[in-house]
């Protein structure tokens, strides 16, 4: 039996917009419309680590990632939620402690 999902408008353009050695911090362009929360992905790119989830208020268009590890890569995905769907993600990928060209 398939469940059928709604699909609600997701965040889009995730960039990291600043790093230290073991911090990041995202930007998105909020969802359109009426959502609960965004849900926040943090995995290392390779290797061993653990995932971690962070949730933003949906009024939001920021995160503030801690306890990175300094010059690994990260996949960062984004979602909006409300009740039980989700939206399509967004995707980055940011490497702590390195500068970001710009």
């Amino acid at each position: 039996m398939t469940e059928f999902m709604t699909l609600i408008s997701g965040p889009t353009n995730l960039q990291v917009v600043k790093t230290t050695s073991t911090t990041a911090v995202v930007q998105w362009e909020p969802s359109q419309g009426d959502i609960d929360r965004y849900r926040l992905t943090i995995s290392p790119h390779e290797g061993a680590g653990r995932t971690r989830e962070m949730t933003v208020g949906p009024g939001e268009n920021s995160a503030h990632i801690q306890q990175l590890e300094a010059g690994r890569m990260y996949d960062i995905m984004l979602v909006a939620e409300k009740g039980q769907s989700r939206s399509q993600p967004a995707t980055t990928q940011v490497v702590p402690g390195k500068t970001i060209p710009g």
